[in-house]
């Protein structure tokens, strides 16, 4: 790394500086343009430049600037992330309303249906204008077929044909 600051006429010290500056420069433009990771690509190459000239200028400071990224990396990319969300860019892209969960009258067991596709074995069927997923547990049971709920767990409804 030495040969690359001797190369350019600039003392690794300084080159350490440039390179965490346009690092960081980097990673506040990323979170403000839309570059699709990008720079912020261009920001890790960049740090990982100046680690290496901290091993060109002293291996234990190489040392501790390797073991400080390696710790401080994800708490960084967290804390970006969370900025993203509310940069301009981020609140048109991110989601800021809940959906609610729609209500509608319960499956029963003994409920009549007509299947909205084949059930080989899974399908979905009709009760009423309520559409759910629904398995014969058996014979695959043509579209249009009516049918009657025998049971009804974790949101599919077990049917046979009528």
């Amino acid at each position: 790394m030495n040969n690359v600051a001797s190369f350019i006429g600039v003392e690794p010290w300084m080159l350490l500086v440039i390179l965490l500056g346009l690092a960081l420069l980097l990673i506040v433009s990323e979170l403000f343009l839309p570059s699709h990771g990008i720079l912020g690509a261009m920001a890790g190459l960049c740090v990982v430049g100046a680690v290496g000239m901290c091993f060109a200028i002293d291996r234990w400071l190489g040392l501790g600037a390797a073991a400080l990224t390696v710790l401080l990396a994800p708490l960084a990319i967290k804390a970006s992330l969370e900025l993203w969300q509310r940069s301009p860019v981020g609140r048109k892209i991110t989601l800021n309303t809940t959906l609610a969960n729609p209500q509608h009258e319960p499956v029963r067991v003994g409920d009549r249906a007509r299947t909205v596709t084949d059930l080989r074995p899974m399908g979905e069927i009709e009760i009423g204008v309520v559409t759910v997923q629904a398995t014969s547990g058996g014979p695959i049971v043509p579209r249009g077929t009516s049918v009657e709920v025998i049971s009804y767990h974790d949101g599919v409804a077990t049917v046979r044909a009528i």
